[in-house]
């Protein structure tokens, strides 16, 4: 199928891209002109109303797969333990991994893909490729420890968001 072709890319304000590092951002980012001829920052190459539209659209269908992870670890074990799906050991450039396609797991995160798609009242702004037994994610257990970890990124925004109220009226924070 055809995937419209996103610009969700940062941009220096003159337009160029800024080079991506192991980090996600050349050393110019942030503002601070080092390694940049540029020293106003970094800029997206869209709205910030896009921005927005993305990350909440993926907020969402992580929250779906959060809700789903008992039905992935059920399809994952079952994917891995296929006798009638094969696996390559391959170099993914992460090292040596068995590459197993993950059909179970495929057919799940496409129903959920497709249900945070409708639900979302605007159209999708990211990618609708689902990465299974390939390159990126070689298997349904490195799958499942991807999401599985996203929960742990996300704790210290949702405690900052919590404690906000507290924050506001403490007397020493101004």
């Amino acid at each position: 199928s055809y995937e419209k072709k996103s610009s969700l890319q940062l941009n220096g304000s003159g337009g160029s891209s800024f080079s991506s590092s192991r980090y996600g951002y050349s050393f110019g980012a942030f503002g601070s002109g080092f390694g940049s001829r540029d020293s106003s920052g970094p800029t997206l190459s869209h709205s910030h109303s896009t921005q927005y539209t993305f990350v909440w659209q993926s907020l969402t269908l992580w929250r779906e797969v959060q809700r789903n992870m008992h039905r992935l670890w059920v399809c994952a074990d079952s994917d891995l333990l296929s006798i009638s799906t094969s696996y390559q050991l391959l170099n993914t450039g992460q090292g040596l991994n068995r590459v197993q396609s993950c059909p179970k797991v495929g057919k799940v995160m496409r129903h959920l893909l497709t249900k945070t798609q409708r639900a979302a009242g605007s159209p999708w702004v990211g990618l609708s490729v689902i990465h299974l037994g390939d390159r990126d994610v070689p298997n349904a257990l490195v799958f499942i420890d991807k999401y599985t970890q996203i929960p742990r990124f996300l704790k210290p925004i949702v405690d900052f968001c919590d404690d906000i109220p507290d924050l506001y009226t403490n007397e020493h924070i101004a």
